[in-house]
């Protein structure tokens, strides 16, 4: 089955390192940088296979919302 794009994936959905670029509209590198200096969550299966959970993205995404004032 392939996932659309436009669809955004089910609350529990854990994805790869291209799932999770797709998702939060980023690169592969990028994402590293996340992880190792902003603190991006992620489950690590082995030394070179890494997970997101979909859950972990929103509320950290969240939590560097940043609102201007008018």
């Amino acid at each position: 089955m392939k996932t659309n794009i436009s669809t955004p994936p089910p609350a529990g959905e854990v994805m790869d390192s291209a799932g999770a670029c797709k998702y939060i509209v980023t690169n592969e590198r990028m994402l590293r940088k996340m992880r190792q200096e902003y603190g991006l969550p992620f489950i690590r299966i082995s030394t070179k296979c890494l997970r997101y959970r979909k859950s972990d993205l929103e509320q950290w995404l969240a939590r560097r919302r940043v609102q201007f004032a008018a």
